[in-house]
């Protein structure tokens, strides 16, 4: 990474959290461009639901939101089509591709369990 790309990432990024953050309904937004897709983007709706501060989930794989959920109520299917659906994104030359909606228990910082359906959608972020 070269230190051009790497400003134009945190320019995206910057940009991106300036569109998102002030939602008052729960987004969160991650780059499955980059390994483990980490969290670049959080509402403040999201933040509210899940009682995260943004420091806490920026940079992190979503499935935090795992932690504290009993085995048993973790969904094997929804994490394999989440992770089918940011591994089909990393295609090179995809310019475009359908959402996708999944259900699946989380965990707030408090522990508390919520369930949360959720989509994974395709979007290009530009700085400008």
């Amino acid at each position: 990474v070269t230190p051009e790309t790497q400003q134009e990432f945190m320019d995206a990024i910057f940009h991106l959290t300036a569109v998102v953050a002030p939602l008052h309904f729960p987004v969160l937004v991650a780059d499955p461009l980059i390994e483990d897709s980490p969290v670049v983007g959080a509402s403040s709706g999201f933040l509210e639901l899940t009682g995260f501060s943004f420091p806490e989930v920026l940079g992190r794989n979503a499935r935090f939101l795992l932690e504290g959920v009993p085995e048993a109520e973790v969904s094997r299917s929804a994490r394999k089509d989440a992770s089918n659906y940011c591994e089909t994104v990393r295609w090179p030359g995809l310019v475009g591709m359908p959402h996708t909606l999944l259900w699946q228990q989380n965990a707030r910082k408090d522990g508390s369990l919520f369930w949360n359906f959720y989509m994974l959608a395709c979007v290009q972020v530009t700085p400008d």
